[in-house]
């Protein structure tokens, strides 16, 4: 009994819910909603529904300038090292991507994994402030209408954000850029991407400990 109640206390405060909204060279708007949840002390997973209204995008490595994109993601992470003053863990997120181009496409939509693995570090500045920073490995496969294995090659893309926590709350302004290459060369060669979001922990929390983060 006293296991089962470390444990749930455990999971509830390690429970974590975030919003974010921003705007990509891929896509003029997007919105993302995700749970995350503590799995063991250091492994995280959770689920991730993402939509957003396209304005540079492929199909069968043609561009696309219009159209809406879905996707359902499941990231995960495994923390490596936990600090007062940092944190580094390694981060991967398995995802399926429906974009809708339209009918004046031919091919007019599309489906697609992405993996994105990623390796992140925390840094407390001070008593309110955290600096996020990192590298992802950006992955996409097209699997239909016809498989393109190399839609997006691993690319190098860096990871930075600017945290204020209060709390329970974390309120971080985020930014993705660094160079793109897949498709024969075809693919956009620069990707950017600005958001702003919340995350909130479930439950009780420790307000001096750096919190598991998510680009």
């Amino acid at each position: 009994m006293t296991f089962l109640a470390s444990w749930t206390s455990l999971t509830i405060a390690q429970s974590t819910i975030g919003l974010y909204i921003g705007t990509s060279k891929s896509d003029l708007h997007t919105e993302s909603i995700w749970y995350q949840h503590q799995m063991s002390e250091t492994f995280h997973l959770g689920i991730q529904l993402t939509y957003g209204q396209a304005q540079y995008r492929f199909i069968q490595a043609k561009s696309v300038t219009e159209g809406s994109v879905i996707t359902a993601g499941m990231p995960m992470g495994w923390r490596l090292i936990s600090k007062e003053t940092y944190r580094l863990d390694v981060n991967l997120r398995p995802s399926l991507r429906w974009f809708n181009a339209g009918a004046e496409y031919d091919p007019s939509s599309s489906l697609a994994l992405e993996l994105d693995p990623s390796i992140s570090a925390g840094l407390r500045l001070n008593e309110h402030l955290l600096f996020h920073t990192g590298v992802m490995l950006r992955t996409v496969f097209e699997l239909s209408p016809g498989p393109v294995l190399s839609e997006q090659l691993p690319s190098s893309i860096l990871l930075n954000a600017l945290s204020f926590q209060k709390h329970s709350s974390l309120i971080s302004l985020r930014t993705y850029y660094g160079p793109m290459s897949g498709a024969g060369g075809d693919t956009e060669k620069f990707f950017w991407q600005v958001s702003i979001g919340i995350q909130r922990q479930l439950g009780a929390s420790d307000d001096s400990a750096i919190p598991f983060f998510t680009f």
